[in-house]
């Protein structure tokens, strides 16, 4: 089905998308989204303040996003 083709397409696209990212910004995104830690909790591991890491996320969410994008237009998201 066309829908199921898309999302595997956009999973494919990000897990490409996050290999590029630094390793600070690889681990601000796993701490947030795949430990479920709130701002506080990553400010800390990470050692920066509470509104450096909303930055840092907030900047990273848009990397991804345009990489994404990238990637689907071009058709780069199944040449992983």
């Amino acid at each position: 089905d066309q829908a199921e083709a898309y999302e595997r397409e956009l999973k494919q696209a990000l897990q490409r998308c996050r290999k590029k990212l630094s390793p600070t910004a690889s681990r601000a995104l796993a701490l947030r989204y795949d430990e479920a830690k709130d701002f506080s909790e990553i400010a800390g591991i990470l050692k920066r303040t509470v509104a450096a890491s909303r930055q840092l996320l907030t900047r990273v969410r848009s990397e991804l996003r345009k990489c994404i994008e990238k990637g689907l237009r071009h058709g780069h998201a199944s040449t992983s």
